[in-house]
């Protein structure tokens, strides 16, 4: 038989958890990709996932057992269906097999490949980002579209262990070309889309969904409240002052760290507000009761630039105007995280503590008699970060009374 035959992949904190689940075989989802005349290029096992768990693609049972492969009494009708998997947990590291059945072939023995997961798989980056340290941090995201999502993706990569995810869209077809997920996504619920491809990134993450509207969960003891008090770091992408004020409040009273990301009018530029109670003023302090221009999510004005899901003209590059503020928002957070640890960070994280940095992508708007990156170094210029002092409101309703003497 000349048949190729598929790659075979198990993740090996998958095989550790069938280490200590205590049971000795069991039923799973392999998920065929790449599917070529009835024969997958890959195939991913996943020993506890249901079929629902692994949208987008094919995916059929498989059954799993713990020790030696035994013969087959029969040879199943199936075609790939008739998968099993034997894992022998005796050997350190873990050996497994495959038994494939090809339709018209018998069953042909085939090795598993073990993709290490789990801290083994940031070793690359531990000497720069100390991963293994914040597999126990948390951040909470609220707001998962194009700048939200390209935050949790980039702070995944970097290790981050638990994340709770707050959004109440879904993925429609104009949000494709400047979001995270793909159409393979399209009407999902954002935060649905965006775990799976965290735990595509680092599978052994803590996600949390939270389905809903945030302005639904304020007051003391609300979920909003609750989420805040158990997190490390508050990711701000929504897209309107009155949720902004509520996150405000909320993480200044538990002095939780909070990042906000804002994209102005057309993506002329943008800003990001870093709130670290009680150093740095309040998202309060900075906006007042003044309607800043920021990206737009109703219909109120179509000719400008829209973030959110709106019909509005078409900004070339529009993915890559976002992608800078939400940079910034991930290095920050990162920082703020690392602060307490040992790590090669730490000093930066000292020189990173400005309550406002701005940054212009063309000189646009407010940005117009701004100078060319190439020829200025001493004046305000196009592509460059820029730390601004912020000066607390001491009449301000959140943070004035509780400034520091």
């Amino acid at each position: 038989m000349n048949r190729a035959l598929p790659h075979v992949v198990f993740f090996s904190h998958d095989l550790e958890g069938l280490q200590a689940c205590g049971h000795r075989s069991g039923t799973g989802v392999a998920q065929l990709i790449d599917i070529d005349g009835g024969i997958p290029e890959v195939v991913h096992l996943f020993p506890f996932a249901s079929p629902a768990e692994v949208p987008g693609r094919k995916v059929i049972a498989f059954e799993w057992h713990l020790g030696e492969r035994q013969p087959f009494e029969s040879t199943p009708d199936q075609a790939i269906s008739g998968m099993t998997v034997w894992i022998d947990t005796r050997s350190a590291p873990f050996v497994a097999c495959c038994d494939l059945h090809l339709g018209d072939a018998q069953f042909v023995k085939h090795p598993v490949d073990l993709v290490q997961t789990g801290a083994v798989a940031f070793t690359r980056n531990m000497p720069i980002l100390e991963t293994t340290k914040l597999r126990a941090a948390s951040v909470l995201c609220i707001g998962l579209g194009s700048g939200g999502s390209a935050v949790v993706d980039q702070l995944a990569r970097a290790g981050i262990g638990r994340f709770a995810l707050w959004d109440m869209d879904r993925l429609e077809s104009h949000n494709v070309g400047r979001h995270l997920c793909t159409l393979r996504d399209l009407g999902r619920r954002k935060v649905f889309a965006v775990r799976d491809h965290i735990k595509a990134v680092n599978p052994a993450a803590e996600i949390k969904c939270i389905d809903k509207d945030v302005l639904q969960s304020l007051g003391p003891g609300g979920e909003l409240d609750s989420e805040i008090a158990k997190t490390d770091c508050v990711i701000v992408g929504t897209d309107n002052n009155a949720s902004r004020f509520a996150i405000n409040e909320a993480a200044w009273q538990h002095r939780k760290v909070a990042l906000y990301g804002r994209a102005f009018t057309r993506a002329a530029g943008g800003d990001v507000i870093q709130v670290i109670p009680p150093q740095t003023p309040c998202y309060a302090c900075h906006v007042g009761t003044r309607v800043v221009e920021e990206e737009v999510s109703s219909k109120r004005d179509v000719n400008r630039v829209a973030y959110a899901d709106t019909v509005v003209p078409i900004e070339p590059g529009l993915i890559i105007d976002i992608h800078p503020i939400a940079n910034m928002i991930a290095r920050l957070a990162l920082l703020r995280l690392c602060e307490k640890l040992e790590s090669s960070l730490k000093k930066v994280a000292e020189e990173t503590r400005a309550p406002l940095y701005l940054w212009a992508n063309r000189r646009e708007g407010q940005f117009s008699k701004w100078q060319p990156m190439e020829r200025s170094y001493d004046r305000l210029a196009i592509f460059r970060w820029y730390a601004i002092g912020v000066s607390h409101d001491k009449e301000c309703m959140i943070c004035g009374s509780s400034l520091e003497s």
